[in-house]
């Protein structure tokens, strides 16, 4: 698990075992992780993958909701159909990050060329941890 994987399980316990949103659960759990970046601890892309994915109701012990702009967005909408993906076949998981990747590009309609950042390691943890609905 990387250092975002790290993050979103941090965040989900904080959000089930705290009753405490997912943004602010995602803000401290990034701060706790990444304590000396504060660039790391903003990033983007992860934390719009598991804000989406809590938006949808698609993390255990986590109600759906509008958690803000992130929640919504396009890494928002990557991580939900990678989330679909893996739900379709829990095989995909185990092919890695990149090819899950390239498979919620194309289920999205998005333009092959995008770079990931780290928005599959989100869903991959939450998966591997059974915390994917």
């Amino acid at each position: 698990m990387g250092k975002y994987g790290e993050v979103a399980e941090l965040a989900v316990r904080k959000c089930v075992e705290r009753k405490i949103a997912p943004p602010q659960a995602w803000a401290e759990a990034a701060e706790a992780v990444f304590p000396l970046s504060e660039t790391s601890q903003k990033k983007g892309c992860p934390k719009g993958a598991f804000l989406g994915l809590a938006g949808a109701g698609l993390i255990r012990g986590v109600p759906s909701g509008d958690y803000g702009s992130g929640s919504v967005g396009k890494n928002a909408a990557y991580a939900i159909a990678a989330a679909d993906i893996i739900r379709a076949n829990r095989e995909v998981a185990s092919r890695g990050a990149q090819e899950l990747w390239l498979m919620s590009l194309e289920k999205v309609g998005a333009e092959m060329d995008k770079r990931s950042n780290s928005q599959m390691e989100v869903v991959l943890t939450l998966h591997q941890l059974g915390l994917l609905l």
